[in-house]
């Protein structure tokens, strides 16, 4: 649909793709990249926050054309809060180096749901059910189906679609694309941010190491990160059910480096 709206794809310089789940602690790496490479960054953000891809897989790739392709100052990196597979960024002038993170399972329940909280708080207009999911976390993972999120999220399985065994493999099969997916609530993400600047083209990499060394305090990710503190006072009833509802993300996270 959208595809056809575009000219012929042709092959672009891309540096960086960052795909950025929601609330794993990857504000950092999206603004390194935002302030190296500046006009030249898109942060594609999906406006639906229960989807994981878009409705129709065509925009994906349509918005890679369209910012990348077709405009005066193409985009050279991007972050996104989706899935990005290599058929939505096309052809291109070499490989393309992808990242992304990972954080403790329970410790990203939490630290959404303290966010919804906040906003419904905040919202004098919130409706009975919002108010209903932002008064319990465990009313709020059931009502929006937030286990398993990351084993959902690689695999590209929506929400009202259930999770077996080939949506591991497949979410593990995806996360071999990325040549970061770093894991900020084990050791914070300076190695991750190190290894990026390596693999930006050279000319970007002063700006971006020159970023980093002003940003090691962000880079260390203090423990109080929004969740990880409601994550380690749960009570052990608590956590056992999430344990058991998180089960593919848990080994999905054991299985990276």
């Amino acid at each position: 649909m959208y595809a056809e709206s575009l000219p012929e794809r042709t092959p672009i310089d891309l540096a960086f793709v960052f795909c950025h789940p929601s609330r794993s602690s990857g504000g950092p790496l999206r603004d390194l990249l935002a302030a190296v490479f500046a006009d030249r960054f898109r942060a594609q953000y999906n406006k639906a926050p229960d989807a994981l891809r878009f409705a129709d897989e065509s925009e994906a790739s349509f918005m890679f054309d369209l910012v990348c392709r077709y405009q005066p100052r193409p985009i050279v990196a991007v972050s996104a809060n989706f899935l990005v597979v290599p058929a939505h960024i096309g052809p291109t002038n070499g490989g393309v180096p992808m990242g992304t993170v990972l954080r403790d399972p329970i410790e990203r329940i939490c630290s959404e749901f303290l966010s919804h909280q906040r906003d419904v708080r905040g919202n004098p207009n919130a409706s009975p059910v919002q108010k209903k999911t932002a008064r319990s976390l465990q009313e709020f993972a059931d009502k929006f189906v937030r286990g398993n999120f990351y084993a959902r999220f690689f695999s590209q399985t929506e929400l009202w679609e259930p999770l077996n065994e080939n949506s591991m493999q497949t979410a593990i099969k995806n996360l071999g694309r990325f040549s970061i997916a770093a894991r900020p609530d084990r050791n914070g993400l300076r190695e991750a941010a190190e290894t990026l600047v390596e693999l930006l083209p050279s000319p970007s990499r002063d700006a971006a190491a020159a970023w980093c060394a002003a940003n090691q305090a962000r880079l260390d990710l203090p423990e109080a990160t929004l969740g990880g503190e409601m994550a380690r006072s749960l009570p052990a009833s608590v956590r056992s059910r999430l344990q058991l509802e998180n089960k593919m993300d848990m080994e999905i996270l054991e299985g990276l480096v």
